[in-house]
């Protein structure tokens, strides 16, 4: 698997420090890990082909409450 390199991410972020890519890549749904060193490994595959491979994002679920709405608070 191939992945980006250090300057890829700082060109798909705008960002030089990890910290700051780590929250724009998550700002931008793309997928990433973290190395134990602290390096950030986005695999090529995830931003190819015009398609990025984002982060599932959770949908917003309604949320009913037992009782008549006379009890709701």
């Amino acid at each position: 698997m191939l992945t980006l390199t250090d300057d890829d991410i700082k060109e798909i972020t705008n960002k030089t420090r990890r910290a700051a890519q780590k929250r724009e890549l998550k700002a931008l749904g793309i997928r990433f890990q973290e190395r134990r060193d602290g390096s950030i490994l986005v695999y090529r595959h995830a931003v190819d082909k015009g398609r990025i491979d984002t982060m599932p994002s959770r949908e917003p679920q309604l949320r009913l409450r037992n009782g008549s709405p006379s009890e709701v608070r």
